[in-house]
């Protein structure tokens, strides 16, 4: 059976380990993290995720602009918004994208 390729974009270090060990050990996933968005870009050329985590808050890079590049690039890209500070704002405007 093919597992399910996950890319997670989040440049918190403890939050990319978990959701690396949490999906590895679900036993249907591959599971690749990247700190920085140009490593997650560069990644994807290569071999496409089926998924992407993205975070949305990541100090200096804005989620919502990853989010454009990626879907720009990839338009059937299946990405998946993770943040832990939600406004609603930000919300209307990501379900946009």
């Amino acid at each position: 059976s093919q597992l399910i390729d996950i890319a997670v974009l989040d440049d918190d270090l403890d939050f990319r380990n978990y959701m690396e060990d949490f999906l590895n050990d679900e036993g249907m996933y591959s599971v690749r993290t990247f700190a920085h968005p140009e490593d997650l870009f560069e990644s994807a050329e290569q071999r496409l995720p089926d998924i992407v985590l993205l975070d949305m808050k990541m100090g200096q890079f804005k989620g919502d602009k990853v989010l454009e590049q990626l879907l720009t690039r990839w338009p059937n890209l299946c990405v998946i918004i993770v943040t832990g500070y939600p406004s609603l704002e930000d919300m209307r405007a990501t379900f946009k994208l």
